[in-house]
């Protein structure tokens, strides 16, 4: 930490810190077929029977790390006037003492997420984004086990070019190094511990550590890197558990003369079901039946399971592509891997199997472009991300022009990658990519409707 003369000894203590990061939405458990057995993992019940058990045994500061929102109808779930408010309910519930604003917070726009803030009850942590959304703080202080821990939020500084313009508003996320500079001078005479609370992912975390001195501990989340060891980078310890509450990290420390003198990690595959304390069992079991009711609805069937490779073509990308052009009328469909948030498994698909594939509430986009734009797109493709369908069997002749569906995140972001062509001819449509994608399904025949193969 940073130096400091003191005329007594600095407080003492040991701590288990609890993190998570990346929730996304995940309230029950899923199948681990990656684990031996292929048990159900994760849970808010079984996160918090594991709170539950650490909370008995000792002292325990519960961090989450960011991105409470966008991944299952829970996080669409309404409460205290905010979309996504069950999910910071459900943080008060498992007793968390603060959490990172990540940048799905910000997909349902800055006044939802604002909403949001004043409705939850855990302290909201970023030092670097301007203007601060209402309701956050840069850190804060927490006493814990006789040891002050002082905690600095982060949210990528790539917020807006992983955020839509719609969401993200006028806000930027300002080059964190020298505010957590300036936040660790301010903090250190009034803690033992100082914590970096981030949501910035793991390669940012490191830099940051070799960047600046006096940061005792970063729990980190954005690039969903489940660290199993943690790393050092000088006196700072860095870690990260993975997402979608999976994993439970778990950091044992002891604080002695204002510095970390004994430490040990473990990160903990949650799936042991447990019993979670009577608030998080009756906070789920209310929200379940809010979910099950609209969303456990057959819609349609799939034949085979598609899968999708983040930043990369796969099958699902194509099937997403050619939904879009098929949906729109368009030539050519193009999406982006990261959109695509989970496979559509074989067998009967319900409308929340397809929501956790697209849960971002993007519109259709149709763009009308020149055979030069047409081109110049088709180059941006050839990089691997966004995936297209009908481009590579289109005669592009000078003079014509050819419709592209898109999505409107996806929009954006070729304002960007193709600065030069004119996009100023598009239709953005009311209806989701969602609402395309479940309407599809819905037209389509049952099994027993089938002709005879």
């Amino acid at each position: 930490m940073i130096a400091l003369l003191l005329a007594c000894s600095a407080p003492e203590g040991d701590l288990l810190i609890a993190h998570t990061n990346d929730l996304h939405g995940r309230v029950e458990p899923e199948k681990a077929p990656w684990l031996d057995g292929e048990p159900r993992i994760g849970g808010m019940r079984t996160l918090s029977s594991r709170l539950e058990e650490h909370r008995a045994a000792g002292d325990v500061l519960y961090l989450d790390a960011g991105d409470l929102l966008s991944g299952t109808p829970y996080a669409q779930l309404e409460r205290g006037g905010a979309t996504g408010g069950a999910m910071v309910d459900l943080l008060g519930a498992l007793q968390a003492d603060a959490f990172a604003i990540g940048n799905h917070e910000y997909d349902l726009g800055v006044p939802n997420l604002e909403r949001l803030l004043a409705h939850a009850g855990t302290p909201a942590l970023s030092a670097n984004l301007e203007p601060a959304p209402a309701g956050s703080v840069t850190s804060t202080v927490i006493e814990r086990g006789g040891v002050r821990v002082g905690v600095i939020g982060l949210t990528t500084p790539h917020l807006r070019r992983v955020v839509s313009k719609k969401g993200v508003g006028e806000t930027r996320a300002l080059d964190v190094a020298p505010l957590v500079r300036a936040e660790l001078e301010r903090l250190d005479p009034d803690t033992d511990l100082l914590v970096v609370l981030s949501h910035i992912g793991v390669e940012d975390d490191l830099r940051l550590a070799e960047e600046v001195d006096g940061i005792d501990l970063i729990v980190g989340g954005h690039s969903h890197t489940p660290i199993k060891e943690a790393k050092q980078v000088g006196d700072t310890w860095i870690v990260q558990a993975g997402s979608y509450a999976r994993s439970l990290g778990e950091v044992r420390i002891h604080v002695a003369d204002d510095a970390i003198s004994e430490f040990s990690y473990a990160l903990t595959d949650l799936v042991d079901p447990g019993t979670g304390s009577p608030a998080v069992e009756a906070l789920v079991t209310e929200l379940e039946s809010d979910v099950q009711a609209v969303w456990d609805v057959p819609i349609g069937s799939q034949d085979e399971t598609l899968m999708s490779i983040r930043g990369k073509a796969s099958p699902l990308g194509t099937w997403a592509c050619d939904r879009m052009r098929e949906g729109t009328g368009a030539d050519v469909g193009i999406y982006n891997a990261g959109g695509l948030r989970a496979p559509i498994y074989a067998g009967e698909v319900t409308r929340r199997d397809l929501f956790a594939v697209f849960p971002f509430g993007n519109q259709v986009a149709v763009l009308t472009l020149s055979a030069q734009d047409t081109r110049a797109l088709a180059g941006l493709v050839g990089r691997g991300d966004p995936q297209a369908t009908g481009l590579s069997e289109l005669v592009i002749q000078d003079g014509g022009t050819y419709t592209v569906a898109t999505n409107s995140y996806l929009l954006d972001r070729l304002a960007e990658d193709l600065p030069d062509a004119d996009l100023s001819r598009v239709d953005v449509q009311e209806r989701t990519v969602f609402e395309l994608m479940e309407a599809w399904f819905l037209a389509q025949p049952t099994p027993a409707q089938r002709p005879p193969e």
